[in-house]
């Protein structure tokens, strides 16, 4: 859920500020498949530190990371409520950078946003093609979105975040299926919470 804002960080720092192709050879992947191998390669060449500070500097956000197995860009430590601030932010930036990485959200493949779309359709009645949606899941215990849509002059936006308690056998089952099944096997615990959170969000967002 948090690469469009790692690679939104990532694209002013070096080596990709001079060459943008390499930025979006990773970044496209990363946004539209959720690639975590690119998201870790823009990790390795930028940096958490650089990462890091650039975010708290857009955003006032301050990122850390937990202890664990995992390549650090998976084991990121961050509440809903600073995601939702973060992108915020990143949904108000009307650079190049930022309106190309919100229309890789849009490009996300519905296998892979937990059935976002089409409750904003029907919150806002704008077409499912228009919404951009960011997903996130891990080892059956955590799945999330964030779900951005215009709306008039301005975007609107959800952010819900869902955990379940760590569990040895569903994280070993996580390990076998393909990456749109393993979405699927999120959805069964995670997925109905998302879809009625960004209900709830997207209508008190247009109510603001």
């Amino acid at each position: 859920m948090l690469k469009p804002l790692l690679f939104w960080a990532g694209a002013s720092a070096t080596p990709f500020v001079t060459d943008p192709r390499a930025w979006e050879r990773l970044a496209a992947p990363a946004v539209i498949v959720s690639d975590n191998d690119a998201t870790a390669a823009l990790w390795s060449t930028v940096g958490e530190a650089q990462l890091f500070g650039t975010i708290e500097e857009r955003t006032g956000i301050g990122w850390h990371t937990e202890a664990g197995e995992e390549h650090p860009a998976l084991r990121l430590v961050v509440s809903t409520e600073e995601v939702a601030t973060a992108y915020a932010t990143f949904a108000a930036d009307e650079g190049d950078i930022a309106m190309r990485l919100r229309a890789w959200m849009r490009d996300v493949p519905e296998s892979q946003t937990f059935g976002t779309r089409p409750v904003a359709h029907g919150v806002i009645g704008v077409p499912e093609s228009s919404v951009a949606v960011k997903s996130g899941w891990f080892g059956l215990e955590r799945a999330h979105a964030v779900t951005l849509v215009a709306a008039g002059d301005r975007t609107v936006g959800a952010v819900v975040m869902t955990a379940r308690p760590a569990d040895a056998t569903s994280r070993a089952a996580a390990q076998t299926p393909a990456e749109d099944d393993l979405v699927a096997l999120h959805d069964t615990f995670a997925g109905p919470s998302i879809r009625a959170g960004t209900e709830r969000g997207l209508r008190l967002a247009l109510a603001l």
